[in-house]
C-alpha cells in the first residue's frame, strides 16, 4: 500500500502527552536522519488503534504496553523504541549500557554520522536534553521549564512547533548575533509589557529584562534570551516575535493559575508531624504543589510533602519534601487499593515499596527519587482509571502514615500486637515493627500522644487518640 505521496506505509511516531524537551528534541533527529514522520500521536495511557497503512511505529521517551506490542508483531509492522526509562514490559539493551542517557542522546549515540550536523551541534543539544531531564532547576529563563509551562495550557502540537524551531535554530551554520538579538529581546519584553501593563507576570518578565541587560545570560544556550538570538537569525524577526509571544503568554497564565492556587492552599489541610508539614488539597489546578510549598515556606521555613487530589476521584499525586520518600505511604495506598478490589494483600512489605507500578494496582505508580513522586495519573499520562478509594480514605491514610506518632488506641491499650484487626498491620509499617520490637509485642506503657492539624492558616483542631 503507498499513500499519498507514493511511499510505501507510514511511519508514525508516539510520545507521551505533555511531552518535554527531551522527547521533542528527538523527533527532529529522527526527523535529521531522514526518517518521514506521517503521524506523531501524544499519548496519555489510552488504548491506540493504528490504521492499516501503517508499516512502523517509533516510540520516543516511552515505551508500549505489552498487548500493543503483542498486537504490532500479529500485523508485522515494525516497532522501534528510543526510551531511557528503565521498565519491564520492552527492555531497552541501551538502558543498561547508557544508564545516564535521554532519548535525544540514545539516537545520537547510535547514528551520529548519519545526522550530518556539526559535532558542537549534535553535543549541545545532548545538553539541552540531559539539563531537561536531570538538572533544570527552577529557572524560569531555561527554555525546559518555559515548555514545562507552555504544556499545561497549549495544546501538545502547538508546543511541538514551538519546540522544533528553538531545535533547529540550532542548526545554522556559524554563531548567532548576539548583540542583535539581545536587543531584539529586550525590545519584545518592553513592548509586551508595554501593551500589557496589568499582567499577573509583570515581574517576572521585568526580572527577565534585568537578568538580560548584564549579558550573561547569553553563556547559557537554554536561556530564552540565547534562544531567541538563534531563532531570530533563522526564522526572522516577524516570525520570532509570534514564538516569543507563545512564551510571554505561557507565562502570564501560569502566574494567573499561581495565584488561584494559593488561595486553594488556604483552604486545604496542612498539618506538622515531627519534621515534616505535609499540605492535603483537592484540586485541578496545575500550580497547586509549587503554591503550596511557597505557602510553606514562608509559614515553617520548610518544604513540605503536598498531596494534590483532583476532584470527583479522578486521580491525585503525592510530592515528597526531599526528606521522606514516601516508601511507607506508597504500601499503605497499595494496600487500600488490593483491598477494594478483593485481592490478597502481600506480607513482603519490600514488595508493596517497590518503585514502578506493583501488580493488581495499576495505575498507581511510585518514583522513588530525591524528591520521590506517587502518582495515579499525571499531565504525561492523563488516561487512567478512576481510583478506586473513596476521597476521605486517600486522605486519612496520608494523614495516619505520615504521622510518625500516630497508633491505634486498640493498639496502644493491648499488651499483645493485635495483628490482622488493627487498622495498621497491613501496610507493613516500619515504625509498628519498631514499636513491636521495643516494647515487647505492644508493653502497656506507651502514651497516647496529641496530633496536631491546620486547616488553613488559621484554625487548628487537636486530636486524641
Amino acid at each position: 500500500m503507498k499513500d499519498k505521496k507514493g511511499r510505501k506505509g507510514l511511519i508514525v511516531v508516539v510520545v507521551h502527552k505533555s511531552t518535554d524537551l527531551d522527547g521533542r528534541e528527538a523527533k527532529v533527529f529522527l526527523e535529521q536522519l531522514g526518517t518521514k514522520i506521517d503521524q506523531m500521536i501524544f499519548w496519555g495511557g489510552e488504548k491506540i488503534q493504528f490504521s492499516s497503512g501503517v508499516k512502523e511505529v517509533i516510540f520516543l521517551d516511552c515505551f508500549p504496553e505489552k498487548d500493543l506490542v503483542d498486537r504490532l508483531k500479529k500485523r508485522k509492522i515494525k516497532l522501534t523504541v528510543f526510551d531511557h526509562h528503565p521498565h519491564g514490559d520492552y527492555p531497552d539493551p541501551l538502558d543498561k549500557r547508557y544508564p545516564h542517557h535521554t532519548t535525544t542522546s540514545l539516537i545520537a549515540k547510535t547514528h551520529w554520522k548519519q545526522l550530518n550536523l556539526s559535532n558542537g551541534t549534535i553535543l549541545r543539544l545532548i545538553r539541552w536534553s540531559k539539563r531537561a531531564d536531570f538538572k533544570t532547576g527552577g529557572d524560569p529563563m531555561n527554555i525546559a521549564n518555559l515548555i514545562r509551562f507552555m504544556n499545561l495550557f497549549y495544546s501538545d502540537d502547538r508546543v511541538q512547533e514551538w519546540a522544533e524551531k528553538a531545535v533547529q535554530s540550532n542548526f545554522c551554520d556559524g554563531g548567532a548575533d548576539f548583540k542583535k538579538g539581545r536587543e531584539f529581546f529586550l525590545d519584545s519584553l518592553r513592548d509586551f509589557l508595554y501593551r500589557h501593563p496589568k499582567l499577573s507576570s509583570n515581574d517576572i518578565i521585568g526580572k527577565f529584562l534585568r537578568r538580560t541587560e548584564k549579558n550573561g545570560v547569553f553563556e547559557d544556550s537554554m536561556n530564552i534570551a540565547a534562544v531567541t538570538a538563534r531563532v531570530r537569525d533563522k526564522y526572522g524577526e516577524k516570525e520570532t516575535r509570534k514564538w516569543l509571544s507563545l512564551t510571554l503568554r505561557a507565562i502570564e497564565k501560569k502566574q494567573q493559575k499561581f495565584e488561584e492556587a494559593r488561595k486553594e492552599v488556604k483552604s486545604s489541610v496542612v498539618s506538622t508531624t515531627g519534621e515534616s508539614v505535609v499540605v492535603v488539597g483537592v484540586s485541578n489546578n496545575p500550580m497547586f504543589n509549587q503554591a503550596a510549598r511557597e505557602y510553606a515556606k514562608r509559614i515553617y521555613q520548610r518544604v513540605p510533602i503536598v498531596a494534590k487530589i483532583c476532584p470527583d476521584n479522578k486521580g491525585f499525586q503525592i510530592f515528597s519534601d526531599g526528606f521522606n520518600d514516601l516508601r511507607e505511604l506508597v504500601k499503605a495506598l497499595r494496600v487500600e487499593v488490593l483491598k477494594s478490589r478483593k485481592r490478597e494483600i502481600p506480607s513482603d512489605w519490600e514488595y508493596l515499596q517497590q518503585a514502578g507500578i506493583v501488580q493488581g494496582t495499576d495505575p498507581l505508580y511510585y518514583h522513588k527519587a530525591g524528591y520521590s513522586t506517587i502518582m495515579w495519573g499525571s499531565l504525561t499520562k492523563p488516561s487512567v482509571r478512576k481510583v478506586d478509594i473513596p476521597e476521605q480514605v486517600i486522605k486519612e491514610t496520608i494523614m495516619k502514615v505520615l504521622d510518625l506518632e500516630f497508633f491505634p488506641s486498640e493498639c496502644l491499650n493491648n499488651s499483645t500486637c493485635l495483628g490482622g484487626e488493627c487498622g495498621l498491620f497491613d501496610y507493613r509499617l516500619q515504625r509498628c515493627a519498631q514499636y513491636r520490637k521495643e516494647n515487647n509485642h505492644y508493653q502497656n506503657d506507651r502514651q497516647s500522644l496529641p496530633r496536631e492539624l491546620k486547616l488553613g492558616p488559621a484554625i487548628t483542631v487537636r486530636f486524641e487518640n
